[in-house]
């Protein structure tokens, strides 16, 4: 045993001797009963989930305005290297609210809007109706 373990304990994230601790969470997490599970498979964090995409999207765009305002508030100029912690520790939750307002004001109208309209190009001409009940039986879409 002595042989086998680094010498030093920054070590042991090289040689894999956290994969003992990467299992048992890995194994946690197929409990559908576990604390955990439930904290992370709640709906805020499932609501988060769907606006990574689209945090990841607008973060830029966003930044740049948002910097540009906030530069303006500080009396700087507008695109400047130097960001005060207070500009990155607000623009986080601002970040997150615009993602959350553009899932549930474009992402998911136009999805559910693509959704049914693929299922209506499957349908025949006497089965259009029945569209709206089907895609809202069928689309995995929830907003938060």
């Amino acid at each position: 045993m002595a042989v086998a373990w680094p010498r030093a304990w920054s070590e042991v994230l090289i040689t894999g001797g956290m994969a003992p601790l990467l299992l048992a969470v890995i194994v946690s997490f197929t409990s559908a009963s576990g604390w955990i599970t439930r904290v992370l498979g709640g709906e805020i964090f499932n609501g988060l989930g769907q606006a990574s995409y689209i945090i990841y999207i607008v973060q830029s765009p966003v930044w740049y305005y948002w910097q540009a305002l906030t530069n303006r508030l500080r009396h700087v100029p507008a695109q400047t290297a130097v960001v005060a912690a207070w500009q990155f520790f607000v623009f986080v939750p601002f970040l997150i609210l615009v993602s959350l307002v553009v899932q549930r004001f474009i992402e998911a109208p136009v999805r559910s809007w693509l959704v049914s309209w693929r299922f209506a190009s499957s349908l025949g001409p006497g089965q259009v109706r029945t569209v709206e009940r089907e895609v809202a039986r069928r689309d995995p879409v929830k907003v938060v």
